[in-house]
């Protein structure tokens, strides 16, 4: 069967009966897209399964390099202190500074450190190094309100509201479909 099919617009259906050829070559052309994505799943699967394993042996070795090459950087640290680094036939060996982090002092929460910024900084600091942040939680909304939990009068108090409209659904009949298929 063409995987091209030709769909008519929506507003060309004047019946049923048309509704029902049209769903079923829409049901048909679902089912020949999932095959073709399964298909190809199933051969990306395949792809990554053959290249983990070239791979992973690889991954192993360079891990074992850099091990080695680190461990001797660090076991020679003292000649590196002054050049740094020094250039070598097929690269460059050395130390560079790390761009830091911050990092707790001992004995240090971030909860003391928050509470020292709050009570020891200035305001543009306090604005600066601490973070303060509200957001709409929409799914806890909505899940409250099919729920019953919140009704429409409490949504409205907040500005908010309940959208619900009827939408258009089809579903094609797989078991009668999966005959036009090979």
């Amino acid at each position: 069967m063409s995987l091209r099919k030709t769909i008519k617009k929506a507003n060309s259906i004047a019946n049923r009966g048309e509704a029902d050829a049209v769903l079923k070559q829409l049901g048909i052309v679902q089912l020949q897209i999932e095959r073709a994505e399964a298909d190809m799943e199933e051969n990306i699967r395949k792809a990554k399964e053959t290249a983990a394993e070239i791979v992973k042996p690889l991954k192993e070795q360079l891990k074992n390099y850099e091990h080695d090459l680190d461990a001797y950087l660090r076991a020679n640290a003292a000649d590196y202190a002054v050049t740094r680094s020094v250039q070598l036939v097929f690269g460059r060996i050395g130390f560079n500074k790390s761009k830091g982090a911050i990092k707790f002092l001992t004995k240090w929460s971030p909860a003391k450190v928050i509470e020292a910024i709050q009570s020891l900084a200035k305001k543009e600091e306090k604005e600066r190094y601490l973070k303060v942040s509200y957001s709409l939680q929409k799914e806890m909304l909505n899940k409250d309100r099919r729920e019953g939990a919140i009704t429409d009068k409490q949504l409205a108090k907040f500005g908010l509201g309940w959208d619900a409209p009827d939408e258009p659904f089809w579903t094609p009949d797989r078991e009668k479909l999966a005959q036009y298929i090979n």
